[in-house]
């Protein structure tokens, strides 16, 4: 992008459009008063709608207009993200799911040629971490052993 990162107002541009927190008074500081030097904001925390009146009351309405600008554009590159390509959202989920589908039978078919049974079957039906089942946080292995998809060679 051919920004210098020297210039620590545009390196908090960038860094605020990416997600991440940064120092409100960086990008304002000619615009705020020098009472308040840090005003951390991230555009992509989960808690940035319940803090806006605080931003509000702190930067003013047309300084706070700037970050939800800055926001949308962070919102608009998650969302493509997260579409990979397709028009409809349903389409990119059944996408993911399909290729995780996919993933899975060559995951499954690797172990069941170099690994023992038992280490399939714990693989798949443990929630220890490093295992499948933890990874996607879900295990067939309930209470009773009957509920287990085991693997039978």
């Amino acid at each position: 992008m051919n920004i210098d990162v020297k210039n620590k107002k545009y390196k908090e541009y960038v860094k605020a459009i990416c997600g991440l927190k940064v120092n409100a008074y960086t990008l304002f500081s000619e615009q705020l008063s020098d009472e308040v030097k840090r005003i951390d904001i991230c555009v992509s925390d989960a808690s940035f709608d319940t803090k806006r009146e605080d931003y509000i009351s702190i930067l003013g309405e047309d300084l706070f207009q700037i970050i939800l600008y800055i926001k949308e554009i962070y919102d608009i590159g998650s969302l493509a993200g997260i579409l990979k390509g397709y028009s409809y959202l349903s389409f990119a989920r059944v996408a993911t799911y399909e290729k995780h589908k996919s993933d899975l039978r060559k995951l499954k078919d690797c172990i069941r040629k170099y690994c023992s049974k038992e280490d399939y079957n714990q693989f798949f039906n443990s929630d220890a971490a490093g295992f499948y089942a933890s990874y996607i946080g879900s295990f067939n292995s309930g209470k009773n052993k009957d509920a287990r998809q085991e693997y039978n060679f």
